[in-house]
């Protein structure tokens, strides 16, 4: 495997008991560690000139007037987002959500923004939301 100007060997080619790995087995370690860190510094630096963009779209509920009723407040009902790396879309994501105050949505809402009731009693818990994107934030931290 070759990353830039870094030569790799895949640790396969080697016996698993040959006398090399016996008596270097600390510094082979030692040398993937650091081979692996390298991979992904060189990663981090190749996507760091190269224009990144996040984009996000959150549909709330909405009271039937103007006027908010007493007690009322929005709340996420639909999630959007496009990552677009060098004019690229590499990633597209959307959900509904399942208000948890105000489950039912007023005329004004489904019509405002051309939703039905079915596809907000069919979404995700706004929790379900939030561990999709910590999993998924995570996951990006590791690669």
């Amino acid at each position: 495997m070759s990353v830039g100007s870094l030569k790799t060997t895949p640790f396969s080619r080697h016996p698993p008991f040959s006398p090399f790995l016996k008596r270097n087995k600390q510094s082979l370690s030692r040398d993937i560690i650091i081979v692996r860190r390298t991979v992904a510094a060189r990663r981090r630096e190749a996507t760091m000139d190269v224009p990144q963009y996040l984009f996000l779209d959150f549909e709330f509920t909405m009271p039937e007037t103007k006027t908010n009723p007493d007690g009322f407040y929005p709340e996420i009902i639909e999630v959007g987002l496009v990552a677009v790396v060098d004019e690229q879309i590499v990633s597209q994501f959307s959900a509904y959500v399942k208000p948890l105050r105000f489950p039912q949505l007023t005329d004004r809402c489904k019509s405002f923004l051309n939703i039905t009731q079915e596809q907000i009693d069919r979404g995700m818990s706004f929790m379900n939301l939030f561990r999709f994107g910590n999993m998924t934030a995570s996951a990006r931290r590791r690669s």
